[in-house]
């Protein structure tokens, strides 16, 4: 069975990415309501988090995507090979 393990690494980024994400605008729209309520400032700790990691998963979905795009192109091109003999 062929694995490409730089789409499944990509994916799965982009999955979590999509996860985090949509949790932390849920979380951010809680502590905002809350703190509107209580009249007093929210904790965005727990946001900001979620949110970075978020980031980080898109940065690493993208490298992935980036490498398996780099490596067929200078397999295609020979660019790796050096000079024709």
């Amino acid at each position: 069975m062929h694995r490409n393990i730089p789409f499944i690494i990509a994916f799965m980024a982009i999955l979590v990415l999509l996860i985090l994400l949509g949790l932390g605008y849920h979380d951010l729209h809680n502590a905002i309501s809350a703190a509107a309520r209580a009249k007093t400032a929210p904790d965005l700790s727990g946001v900001v988090n979620m949110l970075k990691a978020s980031a980080w998963c898109g940065f690493i979905g993208a490298a992935a995507i980036w490498w398996v795009f780099a490596r067929d192109v200078y397999r295609t091109t020979g660019v790796l090979r050096g000079p024709a003999r």
